[in-house]
């Protein structure tokens, strides 16, 4: 809407409404450009994103390790302050993310109502009282299953930190 302002009253001819209409559609025209410029700005980002996760665990490097040298780029994909990672039963804490206790309770509760599926939450403490002592890290959770059948999985916290393996 282009809306022009004037102390006294006063009547646009058919010349100005179609000057107006003109720059109207100029600047619409302007701002759809714009926006696509910045999708393909984060698309390009995400890619980068994704090439360096690629090179971090495709280095000859046991998996924590590796882990460890990607949080930035892991982390930084799906916007988390941390991630709880089980591999083996044995998990792994990337960045900020709740006592290993309540992180690993999380994880089964998710994966049990997940299943295989992914599941992403915002509100994770209203939708799962049980867990709203996890709520501290992060109030919503991001349920990445590995393989079927197991209880391997990747559950980020919203909200960036160090990558420390959990402790028992």
């Amino acid at each position: 809407m282009l809306v022009c302002h004037h102390a006294t009253p006063r009547v646009a001819g058919p010349e100005l409404r179609a000057v107006a209409d003109m720059i109207g559609q100029v600047v619409s025209l302007l701002l759809s450009s714009l926006g696509d410029a910045e999708l393909y700005s984060e698309r390009l980002k995400r890619l980068a994103t994704i090439r360096a996760l690629i090179d971090c665990l495709s280095a000859p490097l046991p998996l924590p390790a590796a882990l460890a040298a990607a949080t930035v780029d892991l982390l930084g994909l799906v916007d988390a302050a941390g991630a709880v990672v089980r591999l083996s039963g044995t998990p792994f804490c990337l960045g900020r993310t709740p006592p290993l206790a309540m992180a690993n309770g999380a994880l089964d509760l998710l994966l049990a109502r997940a299943g295989s599926d992914v599941l992403a939450l915002d509100n994770l403490g209203l939708r799962y009282p049980e867990l709203a002592a996890c709520i501290s890290e992060g109030s919503g959770a991001l349920l990445l299953p590995l393989t079927p059948d197991t209880d391997d999985a990747i559950r980020n916290c919203p909200g960036a930190g160090t990558v420390v393996p959990c402790r028992v």
